[in-house]
């Protein structure tokens, strides 16, 4: 069981990253685009809207990637500041908030 949780990890993070690195590729060569078209004289009307909703994914896929390798800021030194048993309890709470705040930005 724990082979298939750490092949399907592994898939996951590979997933997530390839996501990632396409969409930061297709937003540079799209600004890129945008700046050397209004350079020319020509503008394009759909520019600004593609490239926040790609910033927008980035985001998205990146903070799942950090959140699949347990990356984001932390405050190690407050959580090792807490009793034993009072450390689980924390880490319990800031899991329950980190999920209610996933399912929040789903919905």
């Amino acid at each position: 069981m724990n082979a298939l949780l750490s092949r399907t990890n592994r898939i996951a993070s590979r997933l997530l990253e390839w996501i990632t690195v396409l969409l930061m590729i297709a937003l540079t060569v799209i600004v890129i685009m945008a700046v050397l078209a209004r350079l020319m004289g020509h503008s394009f009307s759909w520019y600004d809207e593609v490239a926040a909703i790609m910033l927008a994914w980035i985001t998205y896929y990146g903070s799942a990637l950090a959140a699949l390798h347990r990356r984001h800021i932390g405050f190690d030194s407050v959580l090792l500041a807490i009793p034993p048993h009072g450390r689980m309890v924390a880490v319990l709470v800031g899991e329950a908030l980190v999920l209610m705040f996933f399912v929040l930005m789903a919905r």
